[in-house]
């Protein structure tokens, strides 16, 4: 299994793998074979970004976590897996990945249901042991928001945040063969929705939920490609910081 985890490591562009592990019994001690501390997300001074500190600690707060996956956006691209649980949390970040995300396909897997087969409850749970796993930032894959409306988006925004999300993102498909897709004003108007509850959830919780966007029409084969570019363009101007 670790020399696996190593192999991974590999495959995503590391000349040597980011992590080792030393035999300490029971438990596994990750180490850096460089001889270097781990590192964590903690907040800068001003409180508008993050920085790293070797040994900063096992657990960092909720608020650095949320703070460091709005600075990565801010930086250079970062690549960012989808654990599927606790344990596969805990792998990516024994890789040395600095942020993770949910996906709602693996988490229904686990449950054997078929994406989308799961609720509201059980995505948020399953996103709420990911987020206690590591001391990573986590964001949730939500799917359609659970509902039609504005109001029912804006509330599976606010319990995410709830969960401790450092972020989330809303589709504008439906999962429904007969209508796969949103139309657009409402496509657009669940955007704003979820945009307004995620500031409202960072006035509340003191941290930042960074809200991403999706058009997936074209995955959906329910629009063409300039249909897709269109409405992201409309979800950049509702106020969405992250566009997929």
């Amino acid at each position: 299994g670790l020399d696996c985890a190593k192999a991974v490591a590999l495959m995503v562009g590391q000349s040597r793998p980011l992590w080792d592990f030393e035999d300490k019994g029971d438990n596994w001690k990750r180490v850096d074979p460089a001889g270097v501390a781990p590192i964590v997300a903690v907040p800068t001074t001003a409180g508008t970004g993050s920085e790293v500190s070797p040994g900063a600690g096992i657990h960092a707060t909720e608020t650095a976590r949320a703070q460091a996956f709005r600075t990565l956006h801010a930086g250079p691209c970062f690549v960012i897996p989808n654990p599927w649980d606790a344990g596969s949390a805990k792998l990516f970040a024994g890789l040395g990945f600095q942020a993770l995300a949910t996906t709602s396909a693996g988490a229904a897997f686990t449950c054997g249901a078929p994406d989308g087969g799961i609720g509201r409850d059980e995505v948020l749970a399953n996103a709420r042991a990911i987020v206690e796993a590591t001391d990573l930032p986590v964001s949730a894959d939500l799917m359609q928001g659970f509902g039609d409306t504005p109001e029912t988006v804006a509330e599976t925004i606010a319990l995410a945040a709830e969960a401790g999300l450092a972020g989330g993102s809303i589709e504008d498909t439906t999962g429904r063969d007969a209508d796969p897709l949103y139309p657009f004003d409402l496509a657009v108007a669940r955007i704003e929705a979820a945009v307004a509850a995620a500031k409202a959830a960072e006035v509340r919780h003191g941290r930042p939920f960074v809200l991403t966007a999706r058009a997936d029409g074209v995955l959906a084969h329910a629009c063409d490609l300039a249909e897709a570019i269109r409405r992201l363009q409309a979800f950049e101007r509702a106020g969405a910081e992250v566009l997929y």
